[in-house]
């Protein structure tokens, strides 16, 4: 009976240090984005890591300089989702949803990209 007795206690004792309080990761706000690579990467484009936040305000919509700063990220998304770096930027054209509406449901005017002969992903037909 004794023997079971230590052996539970010694038991109990080990199990309370798996659950004795370690300490934590470092804090998230001493975090920095790395510096911008001296050459294009997967996961980077024009100044933007894919992860990295950027400063919008989306209720007036986007102007020149926010809409670039969301591409590139996006872009720098999309590269490190599928692996594989952008050859080219990619064109962004702004129109309104009344103008979507129209070229979509009404077949109206082809956009660049289908008019060069290149399917959705961009790849050539």
């Amino acid at each position: 009976m004794r023997t079971a007795t230590s052996v539970l206690a010694a038991l109990l004792l080990v199990l309370a240090g798996c659950s004795a309080p370690t300490a934590g990761p470092a804090a998230a706000d001493d975090w920095q984005y790395p510096d911008d690579p001296p050459s294009d990467r997967l996961g980077w484009e024009a100044g933007y890591w894919y992860n990295e936040s950027i400063d919008v305000n989306q209720s007036d919509g986007l102007d020149a300089a926010e809409r670039e700063a969301f591409v590139a990220r996006t872009m720098a998304r999309v590269e490190r989702v599928r692996g594989l770096e952008f050859r080219e930027s990619v064109p962004v054209e702004v129109i309104s949803r009344a103008e979507y509406r129209e070229r979509a449901v009404f077949g109206g005017e082809r956009s660049p990209s289908t008019r060069r002969g290149t399917s959705r992903c961009g790849r050539p037909r």
